[in-house]
């Protein structure tokens, strides 16, 4: 298992936006551990081989959770502390309260990177911050973003993929269109 220091630099403002509203009775008030996550995991190990995986944006757990059941040492972290109290059940000890732009890990880290449906949550700049971080904990990342929808459910950084493909890190992995 992976020591992990304290966090680093300022971060991104933890915000309320993700707590128990947007899960309980908002977008995500049915999230559960949907069968798109096997086909994920699937991606995943297949992309990457990874023995060990960071998930940017975990939400409760359900991916690192899968993860731990193929034998691979996987933790996650995002920036809801509702979600933090539910992955307690879900994923104990693995859940890591952090924004994307400052991960509490030591350089290179993991072996894969793991985000999906958190950059477009971000501003432009937010995104770059985040991108160096993925760069410096993880030797190859998997993305997976919504690409140019319009502002709705928190969606801020709203590009084609050109944008996206024009700043992802080297060794990235980029799901382009449908992510199920």
């Amino acid at each position: 298992m992976v020591a992990f220091a304290a966090g680093r630099g300022s971060g991104i403002a933890l915000v309320t936006e993700y707590e128990e509203s947007y899960f309980g009775g908002g977008p995500y008030s049915h999230y559960e551990d949907f069968s798109q996550h096997e086909t994920r995991l699937r991606r995943i190990i297949a992309l990457t081989h990874p023995k060990t995986v960071l998930d940017v944006g975990c939400a409760y757990g359900f991916m690192v959770r899968r993860l731990l059941k193929e034998g691979i040492d996987a933790h996650g972290c995002d920036i809801s502390k509702w979600c933090q109290k539910q992955a307690e059940t879900i994923i104990p000890g693995r859940y890591h309260l952090a924004p994307a732009d400052c991960l509490p890990f030591p350089d290179k880290s993991f072996d894969t990177l793991y985000c999906e449906g958190v950059l477009e949550h971000l501003t432009e700049a937010e995104v770059a911050g985040a991108f160096k971080e993925f760069e410096r904990v993880a030797r190859q990342r998997v993305l997976a973003i919504t690409f140019g929808q319009p502002h709705t459910d928190g969606h801020l950084c709203n590009h084609d993929k050109e944008w996206w493909y024009d700043r992802i890190p080297g060794d990235s992995f980029l799901y382009v269109g449908s992510t199920s």
